[in-house]
């Protein structure tokens, strides 16, 4: 698998040969450093996203580094049983379990109705390397894309490295899995799937007929 794995610093630059492990070994290091408490720049099946292990100072971290507000970031799971055993009282609805089953792993975000009224984001994300990092670090972790707030979300190795750059405040023990420029897409379709409901949030890699033909 061709990967890199970086040990991210603001006065470094960026250099092919700048890796601090490739390979397996890149891997094997993202997992120990996210299992650590290490914030991982990272790649999805659409756009390069930033993340960590679900806690909320991790979550905090994230935020002020990208200079965002404190709204819920995305989870991102290795597949729904881990989301189940994880999130026991996310509602899961007919329309939801339907969506998952018919597009995941892939570019599909469903938002879930939790208790006292609060929602969570999930997604199985089928791109290897995530896939590969949540298996070896507890199956889940919490992420959101690789952009300063309200710039394009980053698809190439350049816009990655640019845009951690670009991180406020105080930075460390941030890591880059670098597998180089993606494919275009747009990002993840996010929706709410109700009781026989959808509402399409967000426009993205999964096209509403296709959704719709699901259903």
């Amino acid at each position: 698998m061709d990967v890199r794995w970086h040990v991210w610093h603001p006065s470094r630059a960026y250099r092919a040969g700048s890796a601090s492990s490739v390979g397996t070994a890149a891997l094997d290091d993202a997992v120990r450093s996210l299992t650590a408490g290490w914030i991982i720049a990272h790649p999805t099946s659409t756009v390069y996203g930033i993340g960590g292990r679900p806690a909320p100072l991790i979550d905090a971290r994230i935020a002020r580094y990208k200079g965002r507000g404190s709204e819920p970031l995305i989870v991102l799971a290795r597949d729904v049983e881990t989301i189940a055993r994880e999130f026991p009282d996310l509602e899961w609805t007919e329309t939801a379990t339907r969506l998952a089953d018919a597009f995941w792993p892939g570019p599909l975000t469903l938002v879930l109705a939790g208790p006292g009224g609060r929602t969570q984001a999930v997604r199985v994300d089928g791109h290897p390397v995530v896939q590969s990092l949540l298996e070896g670090a507890g199956g889940v972790m919490t992420s959101t894309s690789l952009n300063a707030t309200g710039a394009e979300p980053a698809r190439s190795r350049a816009a990655a490295w640019h845009a951690m750059g670009g991180f406020e405040g105080p930075v460390h023990d941030v890591g880059w899995l670098d597998v180089g420029d993606l494919p275009p897409s747009a990002a993840s379709t996010l929706v709410r799937p109700g009781d026989g409901t959808l509402e399409v949030l967000r426009e993205g890699a999964i096209p509403g007929p296709e959704l719709e033909r699901v259903l």
